[in-house]
């Protein structure tokens, strides 16, 4: 699979801050974007320019999960506060959380959202009751990214360099994964079982049965983000670089580099990225305040 196109289709502007976060919506085409301002937006990638404000909250936008079967969308910011909005009427839940520290990522696992903190607790919100369970201790220093294994264990990148495995079952850590220099800002499940890390040391790790297999020096800057395109057995990296990077998750091959020396592309740190399945679709946002739309092909 060495030959892979990429084709600019669009962009999303008009917004006041730098961008930290993509998820997806409830619909075909549709994601929200969550940024420096607190602002939540919704866009359709058919749409024009124009995207809807559907929430703003006093904090910076460091996280977002989309809960679909809840129809609400879990919102964590910088200062530690996690919101919930009701997606049918877009309003704010009353309720919300004070986590004491940066929420930097969330996931959705069976009945609880996870959250990763700045703190390096791991907290667990259970869904059902809406109701804040106890965390749990993983570093003494910040916990960056979460990854799902199968549904019953995490994979958390810390700021230590380590990855943390994490029984959901009983709370409990399985394992350290050392190997990186700096704070592990990113961490990807593949679906052969694989697992990538992404790290201010600018590099990613392919691991596989709790074991390094390759280090690779992937950008000149901190690796913000890692998306798996699909089942493709591609993934993409963003990074403070400027760049978006496609690769072949199982030689670590770089096949296609996303840059403004090629097309119009960002002009600051890229600081997210997300996949639309349906429509083959790789979004990339960043400190630029823009969300760029490509096509990828392979």
């Amino acid at each position: 699979m060495d030959k892979i196109s990429f084709r600019k289709i669009g962009k999303k502007s008009g917004l006041r801050s730098a961008l930290y976060v993509l998820e997806s919506g409830l619909e075909p085409g549709e994601f929200y974007s969550g940024d420096g301002a607190g602002w939540v937006v919704k866009w359709n990638v058919k749409g024009g320019d124009e995207g809807v404000l559907i929430a703003r909250v006093p904090n910076n936008i460091f996280s977002l999960c989309l809960l679909r079967s809840l129809n609400l969308l879990a919102i964590g910011t910088l200062q530690g506060e996690l919101f919930l909005i009701e997606l049918q009427s877009n309003t704010l839940l009353p309720r919300s959380y004070n986590l004491g520290s940066a929420i930097y990522d969330l996931k959705h696992v069976q009945n609880y959202l996870y959250a990763a903190t700045g703190s390096g607790l791991l907290y667990s919100l259970d869904l059902g009751e809406l109701h804040l369970h106890g965390a749990v201790v993983l570093s003494a220093e910040s916990i960056r990214s979460i990854a799902v294994i199968g549904g019953e264990k995490l994979v958390v990148g810390s700021s230590s360099g380590k990855l943390i495995l994490v029984d959901l079952n009983k709370k409990t850590i399985l394992n350290r994964l050392g190997g990186h220099d700096n704070s592990v800002f990113s961490v990807l499940a593949m679906q052969n079982g694989d697992l990538l890390s992404g790290s201010r040391d600018a590099h990613i790790h392919l691991w596989r049965d709790e074991s390094l297999l390759l280090r690779v020096p992937a950008h000149l800057l901190t690796v913000n983000k890692l998306v798996a395109l699909g089942s493709s057995g591609l993934f993409a990296s963003a990074s403070r670089d400027r760049s978006v990077k496609i690769w072949s998750a199982a030689q670590m091959k770089l096949l296609k580099v996303i840059d403004s020396s090629k097309t119009a592309a960002h002009n600051y740190s890229v600081n997210t990225l997300l996949w639309l399945e349906n429509e083959g679709i790789l979004l990339s946002a960043g400190d630029d305040k823009q969300i760029l739309l490509w096509e990828i092909a392979w």
